[in-house]
């Protein structure tokens, strides 16, 4: 017997339109018409889900369905399939592959129908109040919200969750002595209200790239949901020191090191309202992208993905020998491209790095980040921007209106850039004697974000 098979999207619901389409053969038409499975197939992990199977015309002699996901229970019978997801499944895409054997007349055909399957996991909120507790979380619901009743000491974590779709609200709690990452990749889930207490020395590594940071990935969930990381802060310490086992000649990609996020490479996260204070220091690993708030951050053009962030750690890089590509040191980001922006952010502290290519920038380390409302206070190699930049090519840069928007910085810093020859002016970026003078700011908001202080601006809502 000849197997027919149709691929359909979410809900599954042939008709004799298919026909037209030429998905089908008219022959066959009149039974699509008839023979079908209906409904739209999102299944809540802990509940059943019924589809039907209308047949009308036909003789149902038999049913067989299959799944891709793990512990997901199948009921088959004639006039339908019922499917139970289990805890642990929510997040999976998954597809159904139901056989239907019908008769009509004295011709009996198999049915093949490929069925799409959204797993969500039920809406729960659950309160932690220690590292086990913390372990057993179900990463995989992006329905599920926990939240902290706590300080919890971190020293027995050893190993990040390697990928999370829930949310974790700190309630204003701290996760003590964290010596490795809570998180590889987050997909889509928030995580809020936390203070990170940082003891990192080490390099986490997960598919290929390389990190030390609490949070090293963020990034679209299975429905390109946006991972955001909102109101939270970093104390403590990244001490990036010790390079045993580390062969630079043989390791080709850079280290993502931050005091937040290590990476955001395609602009689906956001970071708002967040404060790093934890001290940064690495030597002995030229590829670093180091930054306040993020290590690296790139995609879309003209999406704000950092916003109202402030970093107040002291970040000090020796990066001697060749970086290359995807390297530098910032105050809030290290290495940026693709026109991401960073918009109403302040570096309060000193950012330093030996590579005079790949220098300290106040704000950004390397790349064509696209500044708006932003300041940094404090000395750094260069007040801006520090990966190396011609003389002739910030002259001539066409962007240049577009990129840089009420950007400022002290007059602590000789130069805004990284370039050879003399100053040059850059549109949209300012040198200030005096931070104390609010006309100064154009174009802020002193009401809603910013606050002028006797040290110069502040941030109104990130964590205190």
């Amino acid at each position: 017997m000849k197997n027919k098979t149709v691929k359909k999207g979410i809900t599954i619901a042939l008709s004799a339109a298919l026909a037209v389409s030429g998905l089908v053969s008219s022959p066959e038409s009149e039974a699509a018409a008839k023979l079908s499975i209906t409904g739209k197939v999102t299944v809540t992990v802990g509940k059943a889900k019924k589809l039907s199977i209308t047949a009308k015309g036909y003789t149902v002699k038999k049913v067989t369905c299959i799944s891709e996901a793990k512990n997901v229970s199948i009921k088959t019978s004639k006039k339908a399939v019922t499917i139970t997801a289990k805890k642990g499944t929510a997040g999976q895409g998954d597809y159904l592959v139901t056989t239907i054997k019908a008769k009509k007349g004295k011709k009996t055909k198999n049915y093949k129908f490929y069925t799409s399957v959204t797993i969500q996991g039920a809406s729960t909120t659950e309160y932690i109040s220690t590292v086990d507790q913390l372990k057993k979380i179900d990463t995989k619901n992006s329905k599920a919200k926990y939240i902290l009743k706590n300080d919890i000491d971190m020293s027995g974590w050893t190993k990040p969750f390697e990928s999370m779709y829930c949310s974790i609200d700190g309630a204003g709690y701290t996760l003590k002595n964290l010596s490795v990452p809570l998180v590889g990749k987050l997909y889509g889930g928030t995580i809020e209200n936390l203070t990170f207490d940082l003891a990192m020395g080490s390099v986490y590594e997960q598919w290929g790239d390389k990190y030390v940071a609490p949070i090293c990935f963020i990034g679209p969930g299975n429905n390109l949901e946006t991972a955001t990381i909102r109101k939270c802060r970093s104390t403590g310490e990244i001490n990036l020191t010790n390079t045993s086992g580390y062969d630079q000649s043989s390791d080709m990609n850079p280290i993502y090191v931050a005091g937040l996020v290590g990476t955001n490479p395609n602009n689906y996260g956001q970071i708002e309202y967040c404060y790093n204070l934890a001290y940064i220091k690495t030597a002995g690993y030229p590829k670093v992208a180091v930054g306040g708030i993020i290590g690296n951050v790139a995609g879309k053009t003209g999406v704000a993905v950092i916003r109202e962030c402030k970093n107040s750690g002291g970040i000090s890089v020796d990066n001697s020998g060749d970086t290359g590509m995807g390297c530098g040191v910032g105050g809030i980001a290290g290495y940026a491209t693709s026109s991401a922006v960073t918009k109403d952010c302040l570096n309060t502290n000193n950012v330093n790095a030996t590579n005079k290519d790949r220098s300290g920038g106040g704000l950004t380390g390397f790349g064509d980040q696209r500044l708006e409302n932003c300041i940094n206070l404090a000395a750094a190699d260069y007040g801006v921007v520090g990966g190396k930049v011609d003389e002739g090519i910030i002259k001539s840069w066409k962007y240049s209106a577009q990129m840089f928007k009420n950007v400022y910085f002290s007059s602590l810093n000789e130069y805004g850039f990284n370039w050879e020859g003399s100053p040059v002016e850059v549109p949209g970026v300012k040198s200030v004697s005096d931070m104390t003078d609010q006309s100064v700011f154009a174009g802020f908001d002193f009401t809603n974000i910013w606050k002028m202080t006797p040290a110069g601006p502040d941030l109104i809502n990130i964590p205190s």
